[in-house]
């Protein structure tokens, strides 16, 4: 969308620049305007400054160069991050426009509210709008609820060390692995740890277990970090890390989730998960194993949410309906669902809460016995009733039906 915005703007004789926080996405946003005819200018280490009608630059680069490109039009790739803070303030006293792009436009704490630097939200289409219209692949969590009130927090996060303490045993370690082989389907799985020092243990047990998995970190070069990506897009079965492969990470495949920490951001969780969303031709959904009770605390991925530009402390309860577990089928199920849609299970009326230790799917609603399989199972009659039943539009199932 944004790349397509520059071009336009280009066209009218303008100037444009995308600024990104990443080298793999300033790679993604470069490629995406040579598709569109252009031929951008990077500004990033190892890269002159030289001028252009069309840049892509690193805002880390920017920032440090003191060096600021004439252009007219501004677009910042994940925008929600408060590095980009300045380089906005800069570009607007000069009058420029500043069009800020996220998926999750979110601010708290001490963090500068949006409204400052931002004039309008545009919210297009809801992540449940875009699953019905096949742009989004749907998910199934599989989790448990896990006391963390012990653990200290700061700056509205968890304590890091504490949090690592908490995972950095060998039960957590033995408990994630019996929960992948149990639940994830065939195909690559990225795992996201509680820091790096988390990921390169991880990556070490997974090896020891025979599975091949590598981790991956901002501190290894370059050229290195390309190959292990390459990798994992051709059939490595895991990649490791921390928060580097989160927003703008592209790779369609990725089958399964695996969230091995416990976060008090709304944003890192709707960002892990959305890693796993993108659409491929054998993928029915992703998998998310939810080893951190993020679902309980943040909802679902796919849920409603009602962004806006100020600041504020998003209510859980008002943004997505509390869960429980299914004690049958290991799935995570809505706190007032009577029956589990997945394998059956009837509520009887003395059960009011599930053990908290059982990691089970998390599911809610209650389905029809007959449409209880698998998605890529059904016909396609089963399947529009499905998309009634999860309130996805009718084109879900033709497209379900035509991507076989």
């Amino acid at each position: 969308m944004f790349s397509h915005m520059a071009e336009s703007a280009v066209q009218k004789g303008r100037k444009a620049m995308i600024v990104c926080n990443r080298k793999e996405l300033i790679k993604q946003s470069y490629d995406k305007l040579v598709d569109y005819g252009l031929s951008p200018t990077i500004l990033a280490p190892g890269y002159p400054n030289l001028r252009s009608s069309t840049y892509v630059s690193s805002v880390d680069t920017l920032l440090r160069r003191g060096h600021y490109p004439e252009v007219d039009f501004v677009i910042i790739d994940e925008c929600h991050i408060a590095k980009f803070d300045r380089l906005a303030d800069v570009y607007l006293q000069r009058g420029s426009w500043v069009l800020g792009a996220t998926a999750t436009p979110l601010r708290k704490g001490q963090q500068r509210s949006l409204h400052t630097m931002y004039t309008e939200l545009v919210s297009t289409l809801q992540i449940k709008e875009l699953i019905s219209d096949g742009f989004l692949s749907p998910n199934v969590v599989y989790g448990s609820k896990i006391d963390l009130t012990a653990l200290q927090t700061k700056n509205l996060e968890y304590n890091e060390k504490k949090l690592f303490d908490f995972y950095n045993r060998q039960t957590m370690y033995d408990g994630v692995f019996e929960h992948w082989q149990q639940f994830s389907q065939p195909g690559p799985t990225i795992v996201y740890n509680v820091n790096v020092e988390a990921s390169k243990i991880f990556t070490i047990e997974a090896k020891s277990r025979s599975i091949p998995c590598v981790h991956i970190d901002g501190s290894i070069p370059d050229y290195q970090r390309a190959k292990i990506f390459r990798d994992f897009q051709k059939g490595l079965t895991m990649l490791s890390n921390c928060q580097l492969a989160t927003t703008g990470y592209d790779f369609a495949g990725i089958k399964n989730v695996i969230a091995n920490f416990a976060t008090k951001s709304l944003t890192k969780w709707l960002q892990v998960n959305g890693r796993g969303g993108r659409i491929d031709r054998d993928k029915h959904h992703f998998v998310t194993i939810d080893m951190g009770s993020n679902t309980n605390q943040h909802g679902f991925w796919e849920d409603d949410r009602q962004w806006q530009l100020k600041k504020r402390n998003f209510n859980r309860a008002k943004q997505a309906a509390p869960v429980k577990n299914c004690p049958n089928c290991e799935a995570i199920l809505a706190s007032s669902a009577t029956f589990c849609e997945h394998c059956g299970y009837q509520y009887t009326k003395k059960e009011r809460e599930l053990i908290a230790a059982e990691f089970v799917r998390l599911e809610r609603g209650k389905m029809p016995s007959h449409l209880r399989k698998p998605i890529g199972k059904m016909d396609y009659h089963e399947l529009l009733e499905y998309a009634r039943f999860k309130g996805y539009k009718p084109g879900w199932a033709w497209y379900k039906i035509n991507q076989r």
